[in-house]
């Protein structure tokens, strides 16, 4: 249901993917619940989203250069599976870490930063753990778009509200 919701969405927003100035600041934070007891080897970072048939992303570049930082925790904000952050290059669409080992409590988080290049707006990341014996999770979230922030026209009224009070003033005076 809310991969379906996800792909609803992600197929929605498609047209303004153009519009948006790719994202140098992203924050997500994942929950995992899976897991719980098996031994963790390996994160996938997947930039194109898992893709309901019928559609073609092939052609999206969504990491551009993009540098990012996996924390593991659980917790939201804790670091504290002894995983540390997990410091890996996304190339055009996913990244790939191994080398770590934890044991996956019931529940666990992931944080995912960007720390530098950027991200294309209204990107599906998809980040997958995997264990010893091949069960794996994954979970989706969808990027927005972060644009300029247009002058709110209440502002403009007031503007000019206070410049006729200012030429009012200038003719009595």
């Amino acid at each position: 249901m809310l991969r379906a919701l996800v792909f609803a969405l992600f197929a929605a927003l498609s047209p303004l993917r153009a519009l948006a100035a790719p994202l140098t600041t992203v924050e997500l934070d994942y929950h995992f619940d899976e897991l719980g007891g098996n031994q963790v080897r390996s994160l996938l970072i997947n930039g194109r989203g898992i893709c309901p048939s019928g559609c073609d992303f092939s052609g999206l570049n969504v990491f551009n250069a993009s540098h990012v930082r996996v924390s593991v925790g659980s917790g939201f904000g804790l670091s504290d599976l002894g995983v540390g952050s997990l410091d890996l290059f996304a190339g055009e669409y996913s990244g790939f870490a191994l080398g770590f080992s934890f044991t996956a409590p019931q529940s666990f988080y992931a944080h995912f930063s960007l720390l530098g290049g950027s991200i294309d707006p209204w990107s599906a990341l998809t980040l997958a753990f995997t264990t010893t014996n091949l069960k794996y999770e994954y979970g989706t979230l969808v990027t927005g778009p972060v644009g300029s922030v247009p002058l709110p026209a209440g502002l403009v009224l007031l503007a000019s509200g206070m410049a006729g009070l200012g030429l009012m003033r200038r003719k009595r005076g």
